[in-house]
């Protein structure tokens, strides 16, 4: 997993202000990149990093094309890895992420601390998995124990590219943190 996570000074998509509790969605959205310096972890495609926080579905982090469905087997996964400007109690949160296309498999993990890890599985805890995903919604619910302030959302497999069906690709249009 250590691929495609890098150092989170320069890289970031916030999900959310400090005073979560008083925003319409929680609090967890996403922070505009004119507003924070929008920074994103991920291997591929990071000026398209703050897609996946906009709030507009029609726009997307994408990964990059691969030849097979395992990302080529030329790594273990891509992602993208989601802040919050605090550590929140992972119980009795979802995080909900409309994809680019169905098919493929993810893995949600989580890390504290004032920057994420940028290798594994050191520091990282696997909150959340989607071995066959079967729409573009999904809702998943990190299972676990005490507050993270980073979000890893794991491309392990990939359905067919929306743009080549002979290659193989996906994203993330929107991703989005709330209570359950």
């Amino acid at each position: 997993m250590s691929e495609g996570v890098r150092d989170a000074r320069q890289d970031a998509a916030f999900l959310g202000p400090s005073g979560c509790r008083d925003h319409p969605r929680c609090g967890l959205p996403a922070r505009s990149p004119s507003t924070r310096q929008a920074r994103a972890a991920t291997a591929t495609k990071t000026t398209t990093r703050p897609a996946a926080i906009d709030q507009d579905p029609a726009t997307a982090w994408r990964t990059q094309h691969y030849n097979r469905p395992a990302l080529g087997g030329l790594k273990p996964g891509v992602g993208l890895v989601l802040g919050l400007d605090h550590a929140v109690p992972v119980a009795g949160r979802v995080l909900d992420l409309t994809l680019l296309s169905p098919g493929g498999s993810i893995e949600v993990y989580g890390a504290a601390g004032d920057a994420y890890p940028t290798s594994s599985p050191g520091g990282w805890t696997r909150l959340a998995a989607a071995p066959d995903v079967a729409s573009r919604q999904q809702r998943l619910a990190p299972a676990g124990q005490g507050s993270v302030r980073w979000y890893l959302v794991w491309f392990t497999s990939l359905p067919p590219a929306p743009d080549d069906p002979s290659r193989f690709q996906d994203g993330i249009a929107e991703a989005v943190l709330r209570p359950s």
